[in-house]
C-alpha cells in the first residue's frame, strides 16, 4: 500500500467508535453531511424526538474526537486499556460490549459484527467492504437505517 493510500486508511479507522460502530455510517451524521433528514425517519421509535429536528442538532465528530454521547462505559475501558477498539481486547467480546449489541439496536448489533470482521480481516479489509455499502449504485450516500435510497429509490438491501 502507497503512503497517501496509508494515509487515507489510517484517517478513515479513526471513524471507527470504540464499540465498533462505523460513524460515516450514521443516519444523524449522514443527515447532517447531507443536509437531508430522510435519513432519520426510519430510525428506531427512541429517536422519535429527532426525527424533526434542526439538522445542525445531528453534528457529532465521533466518539474519537469528542464525546457526544454523554458517559460511555465501552469508551472508558476502551481508552484505559489503550485500545483503539474493543476487537484489540483480550477480552472481546466482553460482557459490557454484549449487553450493547444485544440492546435491540441494529446499528448496536452491527457495531459488534463490524468488530468481528475487523478482527478477521484487518482494518484495511473492513474499510474496503464498508465503503462499498456506504454508497447506492446511483452514487447517492446510504446510512443504518434507510430502507430505500433517496435519489433513485432503489430498496437497500439487508
Amino acid at each position: 500500500m502507497m503512503s497517501g493510500e496509508k494515509d487515507k486508511m489510517e484517517d478513515k479507522a479513526i471513524d471507527l467508535a470504540y464499540c465498533g460502530i462505523y460513524c460515516p455510517e450514521c443516519s444523524f451524521k449522514v443527515a447532517y453531511e447531507t443536509q437531508r433528514n430522510e435519513h432519520v425517519l426510519d430510525m428506531p421509535e427512541k429517536y422519535d424526538s429527532f426525527k424533526n429536528a434542526d439538522l445542525v442538532n445531528y453534528k457529532c465528530s465521533g466518539c474519537k474526537h469528542e464525546n457526544t454521547c454523554g458517559d460511555c462505559k465501552i469508551k472508558d475501558c476502551a481508552i484505559s486499556h489503550n485500545l483503539e477498539h474493543c476487537g484489540e481486547c483480550n477480552d472481546f467480546p466482553c460482557e459490557i460490549i454484549l449487553n450493547f449489541s444485544n440492546d435491540g439496536i441494529l446499528h448496536h448489533k452491527k457495531a459488534i459484527d463490524n468488530l468481528y470482521y475487523v478482527r478477521i480481516n484487518g482494518i484495511e479489509g473492513f474499510l474496503r467492504k464498508i465503503d462499498k455499502q456506504l454508497k447506492c449504485d446511483c452514487g447517492e450516500r446510504l446510512s443504518w437505517y434507510l430502507k430505500k435510497c433517496i435519489e433513485c429509490g432503489k430498496v437497500r438491501e439487508e
